[in-house]
């Protein structure tokens, strides 16, 4: 699955990226979201680089490159959305490698993708698939969520409210 670099960065913050590789046979990443991610990361001397360069060296994280034909589709889907070089890389790759499904959190990028007629799918729905698929109990939901917003990412009482409501239904379900 492609992933753009805001999940990365929050799942090795709570030193969690393996949620992400259960979930995920493999994961697939644009090159701007490398020097966003790792290049950047490092510069930055941030510790969790080192966690998402390792599973890149391992082969978990492929590094994968835009054709000239959709380097140029990012662009476009840059300016028409107003969105980050690594979200329309993120975004071209997607349909670049004809992918239906996302990993994507920023709200212009994820409108993009539907837009696109690609699925997106962000950090808080992978924690909802990870509680699904019984990797990741509810009180871990909740120091997740807890050390998210405590590592400085935005997400509104609206999106955990929501969150919380789509839980109830999953945890119904299960029951």
């Amino acid at each position: 699955m492609i992933v753009n670099a805001s999940p990365l960065i929050i799942f090795s913050k709570i030193h969690r990226l393996d949620i992400l590789m259960d979930l995920c046979s493999a994961l697939e990443i644009s090159k701007s979201v490398y020097s966003e991610v790792v290049i950047a990361g490092t510069e930055k001397n941030i510790a969790e680089t080192r966690d998402v360069q390792s599973l890149i060296e391992s082969r978990r994280i492929l590094l994968k490159e835009l054709t000239d034909e959709f380097s140029s589709r990012s662009d476009k889907i840059r300016h028409v959305y107003c969105i980050d070089p690594g979200e329309s890389d993120t975004l071209a790759l997607c349909l670049q490698l004809r992918q239906k499904e996302i990993i994507i959190d920023e709200r212009a990028a994820r409108l993009a993708a539907l837009a696109l007629g690609i699925k997106p799918t962000g950090s808080l729905g992978i924690l909802l698939r990870a509680f699904h698929a019984a990797s990741v109990s509810e009180p871990q939901l909740h120091t997740y969520i807890e050390e998210i917003v405590n590592h400085g990412f935005r997400l509104s009482p609206s999106l955990i409210l929501e969150f919380w409501r789509i839980f109830d239904q999953i945890k119904s379900k299960k029951l």
